[in-house]
């Protein structure tokens, strides 16, 4: 509070010193002024308020979490969106997150800092691999039964450019069906660096 007040102040000062009066005494404020006296102090003040809200949210959300004998580093961020392929998951979620226990994969809805909100889980002793893929060798694999799975995303995808698009694709058995639950990635650049990212984790935290 007291950072919002001292900026509020400088605001207030830079005005007043820039103000000029014309001959009929009304008050020129300058364009700039105007700028650097309201409109960048209230993109701080604004960035000031969030960052307090997100650490009082962090704050709660490790409380929660310790209540259940967990800890927020548990949760491994994947900066993906779960498409389908889970038979507990019908719709697609984003912002997924994962921890793992002794014998399962436990995927989470993750805004973070908010409390994870569990979806469903994968034991961990059935997974039989764990791939990445990009657009091209999903679509290629897609069959009646898995467009119907993916419903919309699987139009969507087909409007991006390939590179914007990676998956991870964990192949799994669950005693009497196969499944192929799949994560998607969407950004230029580092799409597929960050499926790595999570197939490694994952490898390595099941094994």
């Amino acid at each position: 509070m007291k950072k919002v007040l001292v900026i509020l102040s400088t605001s207030i000062l830079a005005l007043l010193s820039g103000c000029t009066i014309d001959n009929n005494g009304n008050a020129d404020w300058a364009p700039l002024l105007w700028i650097l006296g309201i409109g960048i102090p209230t993109i701080i003040i604004a960035l000031i308020i969030s960052t307090k809200q997100q650490e009082k949210t962090l704050m709660h959300t490790k409380e929660k979490l310790a209540q259940e004998g967990l800890k927020i580093e548990d949760f491994k961020r994947t900066l993906s969106n779960y498409v389908g392929g889970h038979p507990d998951a019908n719709d697609t979620i984003q912002k997924i997150s994962y921890r793992v226990d002794n014998e399962d994969v436990i995927f989470c809805e993750h805004d973070y800092p908010a409390m994870p909100e569990k979806k469903f889980v994968i034991n961990k002793h059935s997974i039989k691999n764990i791939t990445v893929e990009d657009a091209s060798s999903i679509e290629n694999k897609i069959t009646l039964g898995r467009v119907v799975l993916v419903g919309i995303f699987a139009l969507a995808w087909r409007k991006k450019e390939k590179k914007e698009l990676a998956f991870v694709v964990v192949e799994w058995n669950d005693g009497r069906f196969e499944h192929s639950t799949t994560f998607s990635f969407d950004g230029i650049g580092n799409a597929m660096t960050h499926a790595n990212t999570m197939r490694n984790g994952l490898i390595r935290d099941v094994r």
